[in-house]
């Protein structure tokens, strides 16, 4: 399963899953790879039980939190 984390508090709070492996990916909507690796994220997390699986955009997540994107 993956979560979809909609602010950086959210993302914060994802990171805190006990006893599992968080592995985080952040796209953009407008970004033709991200939008093609997407999913093979999903497949994978699907396959990785024992994996915290987030997905989160970039700009909802950084840009709203007040932080550049370099």
């Amino acid at each position: 399963m993956v979560y979809e984390s909609t602010s950086l508090a959210d993302f914060r709070e994802q990171l805190r899953h006990p006893k599992k492996l968080v592995i985080s990916y952040f796209g953009a909507p407008w970004c033709g790879p991200c939008q093609m690796y997407s999913p093979q994220y999903e497949a994978l997390a699907h396959a990785t039980p024992a994996g915290h699986f987030i997905k989160g955009a970039r700009e909802a997540l950084f840009c709203r939190a007040g932080r550049k994107l370099t």
